[in-house]
């Protein structure tokens, strides 16, 4: 039967702040008053409004409702009265009475969307339950599926196993390291290896970050880095003639782990801490003289060839003018180190020639340009990262995560915008052309990224919600970053920072567990710090003046600062009375 009517004009001016109630929905409410006329005060989840009776209830009691319509006004069914007395009756006779099947499970999971005051129908809970039944870990599942009902999450296997990924206990730092290290040796992937590279590493110095691109280089350019390193002049071996370097390209691919792995270890392991700061000037160099250098080499090279091969020694005057040609044409152009190597063989007979001549054709090899631009655009985006504050850092790492991770693909191929390749693209690429290991994470790591995806913007009972989660090693955290952002917006659908809610949840190396509650009211802010370890006495008076000034130039004024002892359970304590309170504004949880 109907229950009542609510006014068109009433349920217009409540709900135009909240989610809009939808026909199906099943809510658990209570009535407030009773007024003359049949009219009545209800409390419908989080909404209070006025209704007009068409049926018999009374003060104080509470139901089951269902949403029939919601043309011109809402209609409510009255699904059963709930009986204090009877608890887990209730949810059963509400589960049998829509027809479902009674399981602990599913009783479980109806009591949790009822308490949480979360509106559901009956096709939510039908896809649910059969979600829930395929699960290995149900309290788990109930707790994910509340979660994407409440964000009004499609429930399907798919979404369901991003949820499932996203909120389980692997961080999103340890699925994109787990890939990470199994591209390492693998040369087929080598873009998403490096995307992923600067999603983690952190850099710490010229040199740390030189031998460390090195390295990386080395996993998945193989060969040619070997070639490279003596290129530059960074590797003492010689330089060998192409016919050398093809036999050994073909040694190399025959046995992979030969001798070449460890003398490029070795050459890595000997680069002396000058020489790798200096790479990048280098390789500016090489990489702004290119065209130039290639020209010269092959002109030099068909000069070359033209010579008889069983020739000693070149006449002098020929020599002489080699010589100038080389030293006018070419070593102006190159590095201290190509410079020292040509002074150093530059001599008139066929062993020294044939050495000469076999670097000014390496020159000419437009694969060693390539390792040397890929090698210093990656090395000078990582030293202009660490020569940031840690505020540049923080946002450096937050944009690149936003752009190159594919959390905006959907949207960009939607609106017909063009970006670079992606994370979730390449990730998408490889479980279609994929198997094995490198494939399972791949998917692993798919789902995760779609989690984020799916939990970034929801809208709340109480107005919208937004998530952020980056990886923290790139900023030198332990795990990772994360902040919900929850608000009610203001008339022009703008939100309050006057009136905001902030948490922060920190571990910190040295003081532990600690939660910081920050609430705003009028720009006024009121800090209260909860601390397990028992060493957080007091804040020093040049800490609260730094605090202050800081966010007096945003325009805030600190009134108070408290800081609290207390063990897991008070945290926890204090940690569920923060986000369990129903305030307006801004709740940023880290």
């Amino acid at each position: 039967m109907d229950a009542f009517k609510i006014n068109g004009y009433h349920s217009a001016k409540i709900i135009s702040n909240q989610p809009k109630l939808q026909s199906g929905q099943i809510l658990k409410g209570h009535i407030l008053k009773i007024f003359p006329d049949n009219k009545a005060l209800i409390q419908l989840g989080n909404k209070r409004m006025n209704a007009q009776l068409e049926a018999s209830l009374t003060i104080g009691g509470r139901y089951h409702f269902l949403v029939t319509s919601t043309d011109h006004m809402v209609r409510l069914k009255v699904l059963g009265k709930i009986s204090k007395s009877k608890g887990k009756e209730n949810i059963d006779e509400l589960i049998n009475h829509l027809g479902l099947k009674v399981t602990k499970y599913s009783t479980s999971l109806v009591d949790e969307l009822i308490n949480k005051k979360i509106p559901f129908d009956k096709h939510q809970l039908v896809k649910a339950l059969q979600l829930l039944g395929a699960s290995k870990n149900k309290t788990d599942a109930i707790r994910i599926l509340v979660q994407m009902i409440e964000g009004k999450i499609p429930l399907t296997t798919s979404t369901y196993a991003a949820f499932e990924t996203r909120f389980g206990s692997i961080s999103l730092n340890e699925e994109l390291k787990a890939l990470y290290n199994q591209l390492q040796n693998n040369g087929d992937h080598r873009v998403l290896h490096d995307q992923l590279h600067d999603l983690l590493q952190r850099p710490r110095g010229i040199e740390n970050i030189v031998s460390r691109q090195l390295y990386n280089e080395m996993k998945v350019a193989g060969y040619d880095m070997d070639r490279f390193l003596r290129f530059t002049g960074m590797s003492g071996v010689r330089i060998r003639s192409t016919e050398q370097e093809n036999l050994m390209a073909q040694v190399n691919k025959t046995n992979p782990n030969s001798a070449l792995s460890s003398e490029m270890g070795a050459a890595l392991s000997n680069l002396r801490p000058e020489l790798m700061g200096n790479l990048p000037s280098q390789l500016t160099k090489m990489v702004e003289n290119k065209m130039v250098l290639m020209e010269e080499a092959k002109k030099m090279i068909s000069f070359w060839k033209t010579l008889s091969p069983s020739i000693e020694q070149l006449p002098t005057q020929l020599f002489a003018q080699l010589r100038q040609q080389i030293n006018d044409k070419i070593s102006p152009l190159l590095t201290v180190e190509q410079k020292q190597y040509i002074t150093t063989y530059l001599k008139n007979n066929t062993v020294s020639l044939d050495r000469v001549f076999a670097f000014i054709e390496s020159l000419s090899d437009e694969n060693l340009y390539s390792i040397a631009t890929r090698l210093l655009g990656r090395i000078n985006k990582d030293h202009n990262f660490s020569l940031s504050s840690p505020k540049e850092q923080f946002l450096l790492h937050l944009n690149h995560q936003l752009n190159h991770i594919g959390l905006n693909d959907e949207h960009n191929i939607s609106k017909g915008l063009t970006n670079e390749i992606t994370v979730k693209q390449l990730l998408i690429q490889i479980l279609s052309n994929s198997d094995g290991s490198i494939s399972e994470q791949s998917q692993k790591l798919l789902h995760y990224i779609n989690g984020i995806q799916l939990n970034s913007v929801m809208d709340t009972s109480s107005g919208i919600a937004a998530n952020l989660l980056l990886p923290g090693e790139k900023i030198g955290l332990k795990n990772d970053l994360e902040l919900d952002f929850k608000g009610k917006r203001k008339d022009n659908g703008e939100i309050d920072p006057d009136y905001c809610h902030i948490v922060f949840y920190l571990e910190l190396a040295n003081i532990k567990n600690t939660i910081i509650d920050m609430n705003i009211q009028k720009r006024n802010i009121n800090l209260t710090i909860f601390n397990q370890s028992g060493h957080l006495k007091y804040l020093p008076e040049s800490l609260k003046a730094v605090l202050k000034n800081k966010l007096t130039e945003l325009d805030y004024n600190l009134t108070h600062i408290q800081l609290k002892d207390g063990n897991m359970k008070e945290l926890e304590k204090a940690e569920h009375s923060v986000t369990t309170n129903s305030y307006k504004g801004v709740d940023y949880r880290v």
